[in-house]
């Protein structure tokens, strides 16, 4: 018996891999930084590339529409088209090119959230990342600055709550929402477990019981949380450095898992199905 069941490898040899998507009709996407190219991943580990960003792509979100979304860290936020064009969307704020986006997630109206953490880290003088929002009407306002390395993005089924992490501190930080863009209550929502490791936070998502699941990079570990960031449990994975998660659309509870070990993206059983999201149409 696998000492890690429920665990299936779909492909191997993806430099850099980050960004897992399903899309409604259940192809799956993901990029490859290096190279700027969003792929498609077939089931049986065929790979073909789908659009090339001219940049560093780091995360992938649907649109309703049936758009991807990308963070890019070279080109900002961008849209792909489902022909393959690439569209820029936003980046720059207040005249200055915003510094690499990193990851995204959209509300439930449509409005995107999402981080810019590009030279920021945990050394003196490197908090200098940022977290910005997008309304769905084009508005773009900074939600807030001075962060070591802001990472993976989520917001609650409700609207309610915007977390993410702090990949230089080993910490999940976390705003409460009032409406679209409007943050308060700013705090240290969690603490990833054996903070003394090189295991801070990046990619995350809400499951459809208002857990969060997220990704402890180097401790090669998922770290679920409920809704108040109380820690629920850890699933050990069967490779180091995962990096980012998202769950399927079909309400299967299966989880696409990436990770830079063996430069792959895995299916998980996580057994309990995703939060719905606005690209899901519901």
């Amino acid at each position: 018996m696998s000492k890690f069941p429920g665990f299936h490898c779909l492909v191997r040899g993806i430099d850099g891999a980050e960004g897992p998507l399903t899309t409604r009709d259940n192809r799956i996407f993901m990029v490859s930084p290096g190279r700027g190219e969003v792929l498609r991943i077939h089931e049986d580990g065929r790979s073909e590339v789908f659009a090339n960003t001219g940049g560093k792509p780091a995360g992938l979100q649907l649109h309703r529409n049936g758009e991807i979304w990308v963070a890019d860290m070279a080109k900002g936020i961008l849209k792909i088209t489902p022909d393959g064009g690439v569209i820029p969307v936003v980046s720059r704020f207040d005249g200055e090119p915003i510094r690499g986006c990193n990851d995204l997630i959209f509300d439930s109206l449509g409005n995107l959230y999402f981080t810019a953490p590009a030279g920021s880290n945990g050394s003196p003088g490197g908090a200098v990342g940022e977290v910005f929002f997008h309304s769905a009407a084009g508005e773009t306002i900074r939600l807030g600055a001075g962060f070591a390395f802001p990472n993976g993005i989520a917001v609650d089924q409700k609207d309610g709550l915007l977390v993410f992490a702090e990949t230089s501190t080993h910490k999940l930080l976390a705003w409460d929402l009032r409406g679209p863009g409007q943050a308060t209550r700013f705090r240290t929502w969690a603490t990833l477990p054996h903070a003394d490791e090189k295991a801070g936070g990046d990619g995350m998502d809400f499951d459809a019981n208002g857990h969060l699941v997220a990704t402890a990079y180097s401790r090669g570990t998922l770290e679920v949380y409920n809704g108040s960031g109380t820690h629920l449990k850890t699933i050990p994975l069967p490779f180091k450095r995962c990096s980012n998660v998202h769950f399927f659309n079909d309400g299967s509870g299966r989880l696409l898992i990436t990770e830079h070990e063996n430069h792959a993206l895995w299916t998980h059983d996580y057994g309990v199905p995703g939060q719905p999201q606005f690209g899901w149409g519901l």
